[in-house]
């Protein structure tokens, strides 16, 4: 068990990896811009409301959680706080990175299929996101 204070440094190391290395994945997985940007153009104003304020929440939650991770390193420790950073960068590239694969079959499905299917990703994502909070402040 750790406490609130302390979470080990491997942790960090390894956020602070893992975070670009996902962001190039998610890039990767967006490589087809012109497509999406066509997609863009068409989609309601809802689903581009959707789409920027993911962007947004993406960045947001990428910058902060790298700069927790290389915070934690530079001061040679880390509290639980910024662990829980670092994990929710990670869990929403995650995320998005499984949205990327997932969006062609729910293409292909009905409505209702598709919003549960959404609707199911969301909250195994959630429930991981209270996972990790449960566990960072054991």
């Amino acid at each position: 068990m750790t406490s609130m204070s302390q979470v080990p440094l491997a942790y960090f190391q390894v956020g602070a990896t893992a975070i670009p290395t996902l962001l190039v994945a998610v890039a990767v997985g967006l490589k087809q811009g012109v497509t999406h940007a066509e997609e863009f153009k068409k989609a309601s104003r809802i689903d581009k409301g959707v789409a920027v304020f993911t962007v947004v929440l993406f960045s947001l939650s990428v910058g902060v959680g790298e700069l927790a991770a290389l915070t934690a390193l530079y001061r040679g420790e880390g509290s639980s706080l910024q662990a829980l950073l670092v994990w929710g960068a990670v869990s929403f590239a995650l995320l998005l990175i499984i949205m990327e694969f997932i969006t062609p079959i729910v293409s292909a499905m009905k409505s209702l299929g598709a919003v549960i299917l959404w609707a199911g990703l969301i909250v195994v994502w959630l429930i991981s996101v209270v996972y990790a909070q449960v566990l960072i402040f054991q």
